[in-house]
């Protein structure tokens, strides 16, 4: 009988733990997905056409630039020396 109610009295208090650590987990999480709302940044849609715009014309702006080869390194690498 003892061992009866010793093990009833554990569950319940293994279940109350275990409540007690599901409601911090559920408070931590809610107090981060409303964070992480509150420091979102605005979007523009023009501002944002804008940047593209910009990386595109980077890219546009660029020059070829022949590397220097080592002495003796060949010219066309897919031609063998004969």
């Amino acid at each position: 009988m003892i061992i009866l109610s010793g093990a009833y009295v554990l569950s319940i208090s293994q279940q109350f733990r275990y409540e007690c650590r599901d409601q911090k987990i559920k408070q931590i999480l809610e107090e981060n997905t409303l964070g992480t709302k509150k420091n979102r940044r605005k979007i523009n849609i023009k501002d944002e056409y804008y940047k593209l715009q910009m990386n595109e014309l980077q890219f546009d702006d660029w020059e070829q630039i022949r590397v220097k080869r080592l002495p003796g390194e060949p010219e066309n690498v897919l031609v063998p020396d004969s």
